[in-house]
């Protein structure tokens, strides 16, 4: 099921690794966090840290 996936991967690696991996590692997504929640008490008392270990913004949400 994958071989047609894997066909460019296999020819060149670094350019894969390049023009598609690269790309969605480097991607900023927003991390939506329940505002009760351990999460959100974790970001607001590490913020630097949980800016380096989620790689983006977060935001508070509710359930509502």
């Amino acid at each position: 099921m994958a071989e047609p996936e894997l066909g460019p991967y296999l020819d060149d690696r670094k350019s894969f690794m390049d023009t598609v991996l690269r790309p969605l590692q480097d991607k900023k997504e927003t991390l939506y966090v329940l505002a009760v929640s351990r999460t959100a008490r974790w970001i607001k008392a590490n913020p630097t840290a949980a800016r380096d270990f989620l790689g983006g913004p977060s935001r508070k949400v509710d359930r509502g």
